[in-house]
């Protein structure tokens, strides 16, 4: 008995290990900081918004997608969103797979659109360089939270 006990410890052991490698492996390590950042963002707000288990590059004709029933996100690394400000590209995709937030073209002011917007010009959420970075908080904001209020730097 104890050693059918022994092999199904090990067993258990395997297939944990196993699982966990997998997990890691999926992650692209270029993307992974984007999430774990993401993951810091939601947890600030008290919000435990599930795993990804796969984070790739991938060639497409979008920036970015998400696959819910995978679990699963893929970037265009050659695409202006990932050039720009990848954090947001990022945060974007995961918002669609672990939020349910779906795209929205809602302007907010004159010039800008919520950081969920999918006209394929990452120019309109912005925040990344010294030129930009006071923006960050709001998309950030926003994205967690689809009714924040505009910022003032908006109106």
């Amino acid at each position: 008995m104890k050693k059918v006990l022994t092999f199904l410890a090990f067993l258990i052991l395997l297939f944990s290990m196993a699982s966990c490698m997998y997990l890691e492996t999926g992650i692209d390590p270029e993307i992974k900081p984007f999430i774990d950042d993401f993951y810091k963002e939601a947890h600030k707000r008290g919000i435990n918004p599930g795993s990804v288990v796969t984070a790739q590059f991938a060639e497409m004709k979008s920036q970015g997608r998400s696959v819910k029933a995978s679990r699963a996100i893929y970037i265009n690394q050659d695409s202006e969103g990932w050039k720009s400000n990848p954090e947001a590209l990022v945060f974007h995709e995961l918002a669609h797979l672990l939020l349910d937030r779906d795209h929205d073209n809602t302007r907010i002011g004159k010039f800008y659109k919520t950081i969920m917007a999918n006209d394929g010009d990452p120019l309109y959420h912005r925040y990344e360089g010294e030129h930009f970075h006071y923006r960050r908080e709001y998309y950030v904001n926003e994205l967690f939270n689809p009714q924040t209020e505009p910022a003032e730097w908006m109106r």
